[in-house]
């Protein structure tokens, strides 16, 4: 089954917005970097009468090697990641946690990336 869709995007210098809209779903983002090191976005997404709301954000720290990102939804889920590139080997740490207020659910997580 085919479907047409009608994209946008539309950007400038330290930000950029989209939009894609179809019979059956609309969604809008827009992402926004702050200072050098401090990034925002959130993001719409209606498809066939089920609808929701994220805001992100990412915070670095190049001092550190660390990277923070986190997220809430209009579902009441709270994510967040934590990455610790482990210099001068090409590790990287990550730990994870994930609160789904509505089930009622905590989920967390660790991981070892190479490269």
């Amino acid at each position: 089954m085919a479907e047409v869709s009608l994209t946008a995007k539309y950007s400038g210098d330290n930000w950029i917005a989209t939009g894609a809209f179809s019979p059956a779903t609309i969604h809008l983002s827009y992402f926004h970097k702050g200072q050098s090191n401090v990034s925002v976005g959130v993001e719409f997404e209606s498809r066939m009468g089920e609808t929701a709301t994220t805001l992100g954000y990412q915070v670095d720290v190049p001092q550190a090697n660390l990277t923070f990102r986190g997220s809430l939804d209009t579902n009441w889920r709270v994510a967040a990641v934590m990455e610790k590139k482990l210099q001068p080997i090409p590790f990287t740490f990550l730990l994870s946690g994930v609160l789904d207020h509505n089930k009622s659910k905590f989920l967390a997580g660790f991981g070892l990336m190479i490269g």
